[in-house]
């Protein structure tokens, strides 16, 4: 019976390569031939197809728990991908998710660790920008290049909901947004550098090199929100907040706050080991954070006219992920 599982297996990893070698475009079949090295007890052939699968096309879906998931696959298959050296955002997001589903809270708490890994603190504004509302000149800057993303093109960007986008802040017109990501530049230098060394904390032990800095900014109305999701290009991503909606201001509103968590539709229970934690966007307020860290916001409701929340979000992105894939901006 063995013999005959083996066979199979051998089967299926030899017409899975011969597709790989005839498709332009081969990541999907390479993920699979991923599962299939896995399978079989190949580890280190599985992880290093789903490297050079996912440095192609890094996948934020594809660890998503379902009803028939069975966490303890799901776990190995995560500590597999971990050990032989293909650790990225999904992959320690699914090993969290893993050990929320079979109740160890401990573990999942170590991952997403909010004290430990998230960074906010108020931002000073750039000496050349003494005397300037450099919140005012960064929202000029970002509302001079904005494309409305509604329902219909949620495959463009998956977490926008109805709002606007700038996908061209960090181009030569645009002064201050560029003053801004020199700042998070020198913040994830720092944030690099306090790290502890852990090699037994996957966040801890694949942080980059040398990494490259994407960015773009959303503005929001009362119906604007993000649907929860990670950053599958990011080891660390950040929001900087421009503006404030009166609205999310009153007590007890928490209407456009940052949320962190698991969505609703995980099915599992924050006091699992992965809590939620909230966030206001304050404007003058960075925030750094895992990429693996699940966020996203909720609609605003009722706003008094020309009201709005204005952000702009960051990848610190590998520089192995940026040469392989690089990132298109809008133009």
């Amino acid at each position: 019976m063995a013999d005959h599982a083996a066979a199979v297996h051998d089967a299926v990893i030899d017409l899975l390569r011969q597709a790989v070698e005839r498709s332009p475009r081969p990541e999907k079949l390479l993920f699979q031939l991923s599962e299939a090295l896995s399978a079989a007890g190949r580890d280190q052939e599985s992880a290093d197809v789903f490297r050079r699968a996912y440095l192609a096309r890094p996948d934020s879906s594809l660890f998503v728990p379902g009803p028939n998931t069975d966490p303890r696959l799901l776990r190995e298959r995560a500590r597999a991908l971990i050990a032989h050296g293909a650790i990225f955002s999904p992959v320690i997001a699914a090993l969290a998710v893993a050990d929320v589903m079979l109740g160890e809270a401990s573990e999942a708490r170590r991952l997403v660790d909010y004290d430990r890994f998230c960074r906010w603190f108020t931002v000073e504004p750039p000496q050349r920008f003494a005397g300037i509302d450099f919140n005012a000149a960064l929202a000029a800057e970002i509302k001079a290049d904005l494309v409305f993303y509604g329902a219909a093109d949620t495959t463009k960007h998956l977490a926008t909901r109805g709002a606007w986008r700038n996908d061209n802040v960090l181009t030569d017109r645009s002064a201050a947004c560029l003053a801004l990501a020199q700042i998070v530049r020198e913040s994830v230098h720092r944030y690099i550098e306090d790290l502890p060394h852990d090699a037994d904390h996957p966040f801890v032990a694949s942080r980059p090199s040398s990494f490259v800095l994407e960015g773009w900014a959303i503005v929001s109305d009362r119906n604007s929100y993000l649907e929860p999701h990670l950053h599958p290009r990011a080891w660390l991503s950040a929001v900087y907040y421009v503006a404030q909606p009166a609205a999310s201001r009153e007590a007890d509103s928490r209407c456009g706050w940052l949320q962190l968590g698991l969505p609703a539709e995980y099915g599992l229970d924050p006091s699992g080991g992965w809590d939620e934690r909230l966030f206001e966007p304050q404007p003058g307020r960075l925030l750094l954070m895992p990429g693996y860290f699940l966020h996203g916001t909720s609609p605003m409701g009722s706003l008094a006219a020309g009201d709005e929340r204005i952000s702009m979000a960051f990848d610190i992105v590998p520089a192995e992920i940026a040469a392989a894939s690089p990132r298109t901006a809008r133009h």
